[in-house]
Order: structure tokens, then sequence, then C-alpha cells
């Protein structure tokens, strides 16, 4: 029996890595949020895996296309292309939440941390979700993961009840990133020199 040992930091799309432009159909409009390519290249130094998981309830909802989002897909992977940056997968959910029986890939049920599980022999137990919402601090929290919310895109209500949720609030992704890998290092408190 092989052990599983690779780890990896899930990230959510809109609102984390690109601007959350509400149903982004148009890669045109794909803009890299400040610190993301800086984030995602300390955490692949650190030799995380970095995989996208995106709800995209947007195609269900037959406002874009598959073939649509995968042109978004591919100019976010493009901009971070330019940065030196490769992302290791993107999944997505194209459901609206509203289905019956109800799809087990939306965030946060776990199917696309259970396809990346697959796909990469992951230790779910060793990895981590950046996101800006709820259901990507409560994914994270069904395969026991640790969570960090970035609030530099948020939109969300009630801000202190989703710092509650998460193991930490950073400002960007760079400063999540940061505490993934002090975490890694084991160290206890955060040092805002680390590169």
């Amino acid at each position: 029996m092989v052990l599983a040992m690779n780890k990896a930091v899930f990230l959510d799309r809109d609102g984390t890595l690109i601007e959350d432009c509400h149903y982004l159909s148009d890669p045109d409009k794909v803009r890299l949020l400040p610190y993301t390519a800086e984030g995602l290249r300390l955490l692949r130094d650190e030799g995380f895996l970095l995989l996208v998981v995106s709800n995209q309830s947007g195609i269900g909802r037959g406002y874009f296309s598959i073939e649509q989002m995968q042109a978004v897909n591919a100019r976010m992977e493009e901009l971070l292309d330019e940065q030196g940056i490769t992302l290791d997968a993107v999944y997505f959910c194209p459901h609206t939440g509203k289905e019956t029986p109800p799809c087990n890939c939306r965030k946060p049920a776990v199917g696309m941390a259970k396809n990346a599980q697959w796909d990469f022999s992951l230790d779910l137990t060793r990895c981590y979700m950046v996101g800006d919402k709820l259901s990507d601090m409560e994914f994270a929290r069904c395969f026991q993961a640790k969570a960090a919310v970035a609030l530099q895109n948020s939109e969300y209500a009630d801000l202190r009840a989703l710092a509650q949720t998460a193991d930490f609030t950073a400002c960007h992704l760079l400063a999540a990133s940061r505490w993934i890998v002090q975490r890694e290092r084991g160290r206890t408190q955060i040092d805002p020199d680390i590169d």
C-alpha cells in the first residue's frame, strides 16, 4: 500500500486569485488581485501543489457556457504564467445548488477535493484552503484541512462571522500564504518579513 504524501493548497478563484466580477464570462475582464503571484510563488517554493476549486453556478443558471468559463480560466493562467506561476489543476462545479439530489462537488461538499486527492495522491489533512466565502471555510472543515480567509476582495455580509470560521484571517493571498508557510515550518507567530 502506497501512502499519500503530497500536500496542496486549495484556492478559490473569484475574490481570491482574481477580481470577483459576479458570473465572470469575459476573459478580457480577468484581473489578478494584488499579491496573487507572490503568494502562489511562496506556496510553490514550500512544495505545495496549487489547486483551484471554484463553484461556477453561472453555468447551471445558463449565464455562460463551460467554454466561456474555460476561456476565463485560460486567461487567468496566462496572466499567472507571465509571473512565472503554473497552477497544477483547476476544478469546478457547474451546479446551482438547487439540484435534487444535490451534487457532491459544490463547495462546501468535498467532491472537488476528492477528485484532487485521486489525481495527485493527496493527504487531505496536510492541505490548506484559501478563499473568501463561508463555503470555502466549510469545505476545508469537511476534510480536516486548515483554512485561511483572504478578505481583500470579499463582499461577505458578515465579515466577523466569516473570520470566526477560519483558522487565520488575512488581508490578501500573500498574507495567507505566509501563515501557511510558517505553520509548515512550525512557527507560532507571524513574521511579516518572511519571503
